[in-house]
């Protein structure tokens, strides 16, 4: 989402700080869908303001940190079956 439609979508220009706060929630929070995402945030907004917004923070970062565990862990997972398919390989099998 770019500052304009949020803008356009609230009435209300961000500050830089309260910017990062909506990018992370947008990208990040699970009650945020894909799809009409940026009209849900807008809504939220209207209804609670930039401080609900900032609570869901918590929850965006931490799901941003699970997303962040899970790419690492099948990066590993990946590494580890080339591995063990090489050692198999090796031994004919």
């Amino acid at each position: 989402m770019m500052v304009s439609e949020w803008t356009d979508r609230t009435g209300h220009r961000p500050t830089t700080t309260e910017w990062g706060t909506i990018t992370t929630v947008y990208a990040f929070h699970p009650a945020i869908p894909n799809v009409d995402g940026k009209d849900v945030l807008a809504a939220v907004y209207a209804a609670g303001g930039f401080g609900l917004i900032r609570d869901m923070e918590v929850v965006a970062c931490y799901a941003r940190s699970l997303e962040s565990k899970r790419d690492a862990a099948r990066t590993d997972m990946e590494a580890a079956a080339g591995e063990l398919k090489a050692l198999l390989a090796e031994y004919g099998r």
